[in-house]
C-alpha cells in the first residue's frame, strides 16, 4: 500500500508537467474559438438556422452552458474525443 501511495506521490508532479504542456499548447487555439464564438454572436450568424445563440452552441457544438463576452465565460463541453485524460482515483 505505501508503495501505491509513493507511485501516486511521484507521479503527480509529472502528470501536472504534462498537463500545463497540454493547456499552453492549446491555449491561443481556446482564445480563437472563443473570438470565433463573439463573432458568431454579435453579429448573429446563427441566425436563420438556430432560434438562439444558446441554441445554436448546444445543437451545433454540443456546448451548454452561459456564454458572456463582456465578462467570464462558463462553457460546459461533452466533449467527442478518443483522447482522455488519465483516470483519478
Amino acid at each position: 500500500m505505501k508503495r501505491l501511495q509513493h507511485l501516486k506521490t511521484t507521479a503527480s508532479p509529472l502528470l501536472l508537467k504534462q498537463c500545463e504542456a497540454i493547456i499552453e499548447d492549446e491555449l491561443k487555439d481556446l482564445q480563437k474559438l472563443f473570438r470565433a464564438l463573439e463573432v458568431i454572436e454579435q453579429r448573429k450568424l446563427y441566425k436563420g438556422q438556430y432560434e438562439d445563440f444558446a441554441s445554436y452552441c448546444q445543437k451545433r457544438w454540443n456546448i451548454s452552458g452561459a456564454l458572456d463576452f463582456q465578462g467570464e465565460s462558463t462553457l460546459n463541453f461533452k466533449i467527442k474525443d478518443e483522447h482522455e485524460l488519465p483516470k483519478i482515483s
